[in-house]
């Protein structure tokens, strides 16, 4: 009796290996008495975060501008890439998440940390970070580490990150548009904070007093050879690294992770 032959051919396929996410390849099998098979099979295209950043920012490992498409979720909450350390990747929150005094920025961060999922957890590098006291006269510019904290699990963003990040007119993603505290003191009593609305006043930090209550953005390094298994690093589609498992309808809220977005009546929460 005669074997058949099988012969395969690809009807369609969107897959772009340059890209991360999940593709659908179609593919037809007709063998030699004509019997037609179609099959359509998922494509997963996954890159580690340090190859993707790198590309992103075409080898300086750093993003610049105010229109970076940097987004990435972690812990189920939205961050922006900052920049390459060594392997790894260093990340801040796009928005405020606490109000806090600067005195107590420390221990707050600890509460932050220990309520990130578990699989997030295991994804941080503890870190030094840049902090110390800068003056009116450098504030603008500076891009050096005056000192360092000891190693931690998450801090803030220090002057540096912020002016690594302005391009050619001094445009930058990472100022938010609330009053956020940074690493930097300016005097015993005094910290530096930023915020986009104050280049009206000539400079996009000023200092104020460490006993009010401002907002919080935590910065923290990842592994850089997590794995970025979905999204394009708009805000629409940010990186997704698979440390968390989407919520699902009928899902009750009590068990989803902190730092999660939900809409009710309208309003993101």
């Amino acid at each position: 009796m005669e074997k058949s032959k099988k012969e395969v051919t690809i009807d369609s396929s969107d897959v772009d290996t340059s890209k991360n996410g999940t593709y659908k390849v179609t593919y037809t099998v007709l063998d030699s008495f004509k019997n037609k098979t179609v099959i359509t099979r998922t494509v997963n295209v996954v890159q580690k975060l340090n190859k993707t950043v790198s590309q992103d920012t075409s080898e300086t490992g750093i993003y610049k501008g105010s229109e970076a498409n940097n987004y990435i979720m972690f812990s189920g909450m939205l961050f922006r890439i900052v920049n390459v350390d060594g392997n790894n990747i260093r990340i801040v929150t796009d928005k405020d998440i606490a109000n806090v005094n600067y005195s107590a920025i420390d221990k707050w961060l600890e509460y932050f940390y220990k309520h990130l999922s578990t699989n997030s957890k295991k994804l941080v590098v503890k870190n030094e970070y840049c902090t110390g006291e800068l003056g009116y006269e450098n504030i603008d510019r500076n891009t050096n580490c005056p000192s360092k904290t000891k190693t931690k699990n998450a801090y803030i963003l220090s002057t540096k990150e912020i002016n690594e990040s302005r391009d050619e007119e001094g445009r930058t993603y990472i100022l938010p548009s609330t009053t956020s505290w940074i690493a930097n003191k300016s005097g015993e009593k005094t910290a530096w904070t930023a915020r986009e609305g104050f280049a009206y006043m000539g400079s996009q930090f000023i200092s104020l007093q460490q006993e009010y209550n401002l907002g919080v953005r935590p910065f923290l390094t990842i592994k850089g050879d997590t794995l970025v298994i979905a999204g394009d690093g708009t805000i629409e589609n940010p990186y997704k690294l698979g440390d968390i498992t989407p919520g699902e309808a009928d899902e009750y809220l009590n068990t989803r992770y902190s730092g999660e977005y939900i809409t009710y009546s309208g309003y993101t929460w």
